[in-house]
């Protein structure tokens, strides 16, 4: 991608993203060991399905509660979104503590 492609990102991804250390799982059972998870949602399935396309990841749909319309969130985890914060970090503005 561009540098003004991942600036574009970046700011999509500070209004919108979350950063979160997940609690992992193996057969089941939780481990002590936690994974980077990174994720994005909009009620735009254009906009997240680009960001899949672009950089990997899973999307998946929030159902519709009551009048809200309906959400696509794209997750990353582990090494995939280590190396997105990478490519972000320079054009974040608000979440630029919680990637660095």
């Amino acid at each position: 991608m561009r540098k003004m492609d991942w600036a574009y990102l970046a700011g999509f991804f500070d209004g919108e993203g979350c950063i979160t250390l997940a609690p992992s799982q193996t057969d089941g059972k939780w481990n002590k060991t936690f994974i980077l998870r990174v994720q994005l949602a909009s009620t735009n399935e254009w906009a997240i399905q680009a960001v899949k396309f672009a950089c990997g990841g899973v999307v998946s749909i929030d159902r519709q509660q009551g009048n809200h319309k309906l959400a696509y969130r794209w997750v990353i985890t582990a090494n995939k979104a280590r190396v997105f914060l990478e490519q972000i970090l320079p054009y974040l503005k608000i979440k630029k503590p919680l990637a660095f």
